[in-house]
């Protein structure tokens, strides 16, 4: 199978390599589509998803169902990217991680619910109709096993590429390590050896098989530790009451955990249903009673959500929590009408699951569509819990809006800084509407309106030029990086020293305090930042406390800079 399969991995792996290096730069150089969350995030999708499911089924890139099937699979990553990507607030794109990281998880979480029913419907020739559980079974569980140990093949592949750069350097060979960090290897070379991996695992079906039998029967004797913890928790609870369980201020996590623990271990319990676990026939029976126990547990971290919502409104980790608690407690409820039916244990575990991989497929949908989009659904609650008075004017999170809930929140910001119609607290709400959208980061502050007062500059005594000062004015709310970063933090001292560091008498200013420290210096056209200063070791407060009563001194170098190829290398000499 590996060498009827090794041109056509080879050619989906280049191609993804190429791509992928593609976004890479357009990342590095700042342009399109790397600047359009709404094109990015369709084509990393794509690019990373696709050559997944074509790796796991090269045999069958003639197949007109599995081609129309990967075509399908493409066009809802791309449509579902650019719904999640057009949620940012351009400004923002750089600031918004979690945005990436839920969109890369609900994708993952997508590709390995579909890729079964596509692969199930190719490999039987059914492309109507539902699989078979013990075929949904097979194949999701053959691509996990695959996937994993194709990562971890990479994962050693690359561990040892840095070995043999490392084991060449000591010796002053630098060209491997140049070479392995360069992004045109990385990418392509990457994705050949994840493709080869997965080729290389699909070739030992039976080994992998194997493989997933003997986990499970190993995970399998769990179930009964994890099912007496729950049931004896669950009977503590009448005496010992809730109050202490919401004082902890997590119980709802720790449930959730239990429940899925439960879960997880009943699917290692019954896998595919077609023989009974190797359990005792009492302990069978007696392991259908906790099945009930998740709906319990699911009610109570209902409960406890509802009375967070009820005070402090909807949000988007919250909403997150709410339906991830609302499909723990469907799988209960499915889990629960398996295990009180007569017949085999558990035989309809495989029907809940299936019916649910679908239930999951439309929820991942309509979260990152506006149809149920946490962020919007955050944003409108929080508005109106303004706007109904439940939370005053000053006491509102009007950077939640802009920081936390993409363009749904930018829209009710400027709707709310445009003016509340008939709300008593109409000025002060525009305000600070205002004042949040005028923000880059969650914890700037306004530029204080004397700058000079605010800023200690070093040495004593000496004065911050006025045209310096007004060329700071006009960068405080830049998005170049240009502007003191100290202006823009709360809390953080500005600290400039002005200081001669090119030799020709005219003293240039370093800030001193935060990231980056700019270096201004006076050019034709007035004061502008001509680059940063860097340190190997950290800038605390008693550093600080160091620089006011010490004299600064430049130290010449022997030593150019040597520029190859682009990049740039600094001698540091050795202390003898």
């Amino acid at each position: 199978m590996l060498a009827r399969v090794r041109t056509p991995m080879l050619i989906v792996a280049l191609l993804q390599g190429a791509a992928l290096y593609g976004l890479h730069l357009a990342l590095q150089a700042r342009v399109w589509p790397a600047t359009d969350p709404r094109m990015l995030f369709p084509l990393y999708a794509v690019c990373t998803l696709v050559p997944l499911v074509l790796h796991l089924d090269l045999a069958h890139l003639r197949d007109r169902l599995f081609v129309r099937g990967v075509a399908a699979f493409a066009a809802l990553l791309a449509v579902l990217g650019v719904a999640a990507g057009a949620t940012i607030v351009p400004a923002l794109h750089e600031h918004d991680a979690p945005v990436t990281f839920v969109f890369g998880a609900s994708m993952l979480a997508l590709w390995w619910i579909v890729t079964p029913f596509l692969q199930t419907a190719v490999r039987s020739g059914r492309p109507r109709g539902t699989p078979p559980y013990t075929e949904l079974f097979e194949a999701g569980w053959q691509n996990t096993l695959v996937v994993v140990q194709a990562g971890l093949f990479t994962a050693l592949f690359w561990a040892l590429l840095f070995l043999w750069a490392s084991l060449f350097k000591v010796v002053g060979v630098r060209v491997f390590e140049n070479l392995f960090e360069e992004p045109a290897f990385a990418y392509p070379v990457t994705s050949v050896t994840f493709g080869y991996a997965v080729a290389l695992a699909q070739s030992r079906e039976q080994f992998v098989l194997l493989l997933r039998r003997h986990l499970f029967g190993v995970l399998l004797w769990l179930l009964p530790l994890v099912a007496f913890i729950a049931c004896a928790f669950l009977l503590t609870l009448p005496a010992t009451g809730l109050a202490p369980l919401w004082k902890t201020g997590h119980a709802t996590f720790l449930m959730l955990w239990l429940q899925v623990f439960l879960l997880f271990f009943f699917n290692a319990a019954y896998q595919d249903g077609s023989q009974q676990p190797p359990y005792p026939t009492w302990l069978r029976t007696a392991l259908r009673v906790p099945s009930v126990a998740v709906p319990v547990y699911a009610s109570l971290c209902v409960y406890s959500l509802s009375l967070r919502i009820a005070q402090h409104g909807l949000s988007v980790d919250r909403i997150w929590a709410l339906l991830f608690t609302v499909v723990i407690a469907l799988y209960g409820a499915g889990y629960a009408y398996a295990a009180l039916r007569e017949g085999p244990w558990m035989a309809q575990m495989g029907k809940v699951n299936t019916v649910m991989a679908w239930v999951l497929v439309a929820l991942l949908i309509g979260l990152t569509t506006p149809l149920l989009e946490p962020k919007r659904l955050a944003a409108a609650d929080q508005v109106s819990r303004l706007l109904n008075g439940k939370v005053t004017a000053a006491k509102f999170d009007y950077d939640y809006l802009r920081f936390n809930t993409g363009v749904f929140g930018d829209r009710a910001l400027r709707r709310l800084a445009a003016g509340v119609k008939g709300h008593r607290e109409r000025a002060e709400i525009a305000r600070r509407a205002s004042a949040s959208l005028a923000k880059t980061s969650r914890w700037e502050s306004p530029p204080p309106p004397d700058l000079a007062a605010v800023i200690e500059v070093l040495p004593k005594g000496a004065s911050v030029p006025e045209d310096l000062l007004t060329y700071l004015r006009h960068q405080a709310d830049s998005s170049t990086g240009a502007g003191l970063i100290c202006m823009r933090i709360s809390g953080l001292a500005c600290v400039l020293m002005l200081v001669d560091l090119d030799g020709d008498s005219v003293p240039e200013a370093v800030s001193l305090n935060g990231q980056p420290m700019n270096v201004y210096a006076r050019t034709a056209a007035g004061w502008r930042r001509v680059g940063e200063v860097r340190s190997d070791v950290h800038v605390y407060g008693a550093w600080l406390d160091s620089v006011r009563t010490m004299p600064a001194r430049t130290i010449p170098s022997r030593w150019h800079t040597l520029d190859v190829a682009g990049r740039r290398f600094y001698v540091v000499e050795s202390k003898q």
